[in-house]
């Protein structure tokens, strides 16, 4: 064996020896960013600040971490107090605080950014402690993922904007709110507030709320029950819509290809689809509905004033005949059923379409 043939048996060696090291290497990193044994963790630490008084507050918080925030009543002589447990970074901590005896506390904890790429610390926990009768300038929550738990809170403004996480709320009360979640579900009882809820894919429940609303979820389902509003207006691209036991002066209720169900609710009611199902059943006041070419279903059992229309769209209205009233129905190209051609007194019911089909029953109890 020659010299040249002997170092080129050594650098084939090395090579394999350097790749088998190289890709050892790489399983160890990717391993590690796995299962984050790489990254820095932050610090365990638990910190408390108290605001300037119990007037003018102002709360604000932005974050990329994991965090689960709370507020909770406290008696109306303790002072408004905001609790810090988790793990954070040194700057974070020396950041809160800086925030302490302010009224505006404007804090920004586990944010992400070119310099902390191998930063995930903990899931931490933050509590508000909120005096008895204490009204807040403005609350503001614009959160990565986490969950939320708001009781018992009064705000001007009410500002939530949730990428992954749920929101729960009770007793709360805001003068004007906007609240925006894309994958979870927000959940709201016994509160009073005018503003908009958008709500991407996940549920929306609304139960005793006060308050004119525009709500949007685009996948999700939307049920509210017991609502009182002057204007309200709810929309969703394929999700559903409930609305059940409700009071709203002037309400417009939208579903693109999803369904729109209003039920045993009182006001002047405009029901919209394009493809999908429209649903009205013993609701009081005036109905207007159009549908292009999804169905629409209309249980009466009060006698409303009606127009109900379509482009191809399937019509049923099942009527309730104790109620007087009198029916105008026609399709141009669709066929034509009115079991109930005898009742010619009370309100008038307007029924047309295009090309859809259209029919009239009673109700039968």
């Amino acid at each position: 064996m020659n010299v040249s043939h002997v170092r080129l048996k050594m650098g084939q060696m090395r090579r394999v020896l350097i790749l088998s090291l190289l890709s050892l290497s790489l399983v160890f990193l990717i391993e590690g960013m796995v299962n984050q044994h790489l990254f820095y963790r932050g610090i365990s630490h638990f910190q408390e600040i108290t605001a300037d008084g119990l007037k003018d507050l102002n709360f604000s918080l932005e974050s990329d971490g994991v965090i689960e925030i709370t507020t909770s009543e406290v008696g109306p002589n303790e002072a408004f107090r905001v609790l810090f447990d988790g793990n954070f970074k040194k700057q974070d901590i020396k950041h809160i605080a800086e925030n302490s005896e302010k009224k505006e506390m404007d804090l920004k904890i586990d944010k992400k950014g070119l310099f902390n790429l191998f930063t995930r610390t903990k899931e931490s926990e933050i509590i508000l402690l909120i005096p008895k009768g204490t009204k807040l300038s403005a609350f503001n929550l614009d959160l990565l993922k986490g969950d939320l738990r708001l009781l018992h809170m009064t705000t001007e403004k009410l500002s939530l904007d949730l990428v992954e996480g749920d929101i729960f709320s009770k007793s709360i009360m805001a003068n004007e709110a906007e609240i925006n979640s894309q994958k979870g579900d927000i959940v709201m009882e016994d509160s009073q507030i005018d503003g908009q809820i958008n709500n991407r894919d996940g549920k929306t429940i609304l139960t005793h709320i006060i308050g004119d609303l525009v709500i949007n979820g685009d996948h999700g389902h939307t049920i509210i029950k017991e609502l009182r509003s002057e204007v309200s207006e709810l929309r969703t691209v394929d999700g559903k819509i409930t609305l059940e036991n409700s009071q709203v002066t002037n309400l417009t209720s939208f579903a693109e290809s999803g369904q729109n169900v209003v039920a045993r609710t009182t006001g002047e009611l405009t029901l919209g689809s394009t493809r999908g199902k429209i649903v009205s059943e013993s609701n009081q006041g005036e109905l207007r509905t159009k549908n292009d070419s999804g169905v629409s279903i209309i249980i009466d059992t009060e006698g409303m004033p009606s127009e109900v229309s379509s482009v191809s769209g399937f019509i049923k209205w099942i009527h309730d005949v104790s109620n007087p009233v009198q029916f105008k129905v026609s399709s141009k190209s669709g066929e034509v059923r009115n079991e109930l051609t005898d009742l010619e007194s009370g309100p008038t019911i307007f029924i047309q379409s295009t090309s859809g089909d259209i029919r009239v029953i009673e109700k039968v109890k």
